[in-house]
């Protein structure tokens, strides 16, 4: 169950700032980055809280791979594919952030 754990705050480590990435680049700023960047901190918080609430510790590992299945199959339908607006060259990894989100 540990080892689950961490695997699971290892792959939030990864995913959270790439998906907050890609909000702040497809979306131009103001009001739609806004909306955007709102739905992402918004669905993140309920979601946490209310997996743990009605599943508890076990049932949140399965829903959360089935919830986060069909989030991925939809983002490809409603996240626009070539409307971001900069070209970004530097595309190095922040190792030392991505290790202590995770601990």
């Amino acid at each position: 169950m540990t080892v689950g754990r961490a695997l699971q705050g290892i792959g939030t480590g990864f995913t959270v700032p790439s998906a907050q990435a890609i909000t702040t680049t497809i979306y131009l700023a103001g009001a739609e980055r806004n909306t955007a960047s709102s739905v992402f901190g918004g669905t993140a918080a309920v979601g946490s809280i209310i997996g743990v609430l009605l599943g508890g510790w076990r049932w949140m590992f399965y829903i959360a791979a089935i919830i986060g299945f069909i989030l991925t199959v939809l983002s490809v339908v409603v996240i626009p594919a070539a409307k971001a607006q900069g070209k970004v060259e530097d595309r190095r990894l922040d190792y030392f952030g991505i290790t202590s989100i995770t601990f």
